[in-house]
């Protein structure tokens, strides 16, 4: 299959109005296998969050999940999305949006693809309006408790070895009054937890090579489904690289700057 083409059945499923179509930006860069990588980070990230407090009386049942699981799959692609909106209208909290419904029917997803119920092309369209869903829901997280205030955690992609931009950039936010948390581990899921311990404002993400555009992509989607109400920012030579690299990997602004890091940072903090 072409790199910049989808299977029909799955083009025919996309919303060509979705603002965020994460799978039809993974198969115009990268190779067909890549597709399946990501849709599979989406349903694992989101099917293992488990809520923080017990559940509530508006927990969803089993039948419940199973017809948001459907809104999901359906060809009108603003379904679940409308529940959503809906839910958290008439009084349904974040955490059974997130944790009941969303991580429900990411399980459920993720059982039906194993138990082949359903096709590789509906995983796909289910894990990128699950992804979307998420996505729409950081004005709602940023909204709630306490805000952590000026905390921004730096990472490399996992697989760059190339530290001394985050060290420098860790020095000018600091010295700036940020409070600043470095993510240098190889291992996605530590670095991934490392930074949800730290509960930053904003994740700025290094990458330098094209050659890991796919492990950055996977990176800020697993980022954005642990710490939904973080900003997330590019850095790193791959931003010289590729103009539409922010537009490509869904982060929210980019970082081209060290000595401007903390100027650059709060502008994106006011904008998002």
């Amino acid at each position: 299959m072409p790199q910049n083409q989808l299977p029909k059945t799955l083009s025919a499923l996309l919303d060509p109005h979705d603002p965020h179509p994460l799978i039809a930006r993974v198969t115009s860069r990268l190779p067909p296998d890549s597709v399946e990588r990501v849709a599979r980070e989406v349903v694992e990230r989101l099917a293992f969050r488990v809520p923080k407090a017990s559940p509530d009386r508006m927990w969803p049942t089993d039948d419940d999940i199973a017809s948001f699981c459907d809104m999901i799959l359906l060809t009108e692609g603003a379904a679940g999305e409308k529940f959503v909106s809906h839910a958290l209208k008439t009084g349904t909290t974040l955490d059974c949006i997130y944790h009941g419904y969303l991580a429900g029917a990411a399980r459920r997803l993720g059982h039906l693809w194993d138990e082949d119920v359903i096709t590789f092309a509906q995983v796909a369209v289910g894990s990128t309006r699950l992804y979307r869903i998420v996505r729409s829901l950081r004005p709602a997280f940023a909204a709630t408790g306490d805000q952590p205030g000026a905390r921004v955690f730096l990472t490399l992609t996992p697989g760059d070895t190339h530290t001394l931009g985050i060290e420098m950039a860790g020095d000018v936010l600091r010295r700036a009054n940020w409070d600043v948390g470095v993510g240098l581990d190889d291992h996605p899921d530590r670095l991934v937890a490392s930074c949800e311990d730290f509960d930053p404002t904003i994740v700025v993400v290094v990458a330098n090579s094209a050659s890991m555009l796919e492990a950055l992509l996977r990176l800020v989607v697993s980022l954005r489904i642990a710490l939904p109400r973080a900003v997330v920012v590019v850095a790193g030579n791959l931003v010289d690289k590729m103009d539409d690299l922010a537009g490509f990997i869904g982060a929210d602004g980019v970082l081209t700057q060290i000595d401007t890091a903390s100027d650059t940072l709060t502008d994106i903090l006011a904008q998002v």
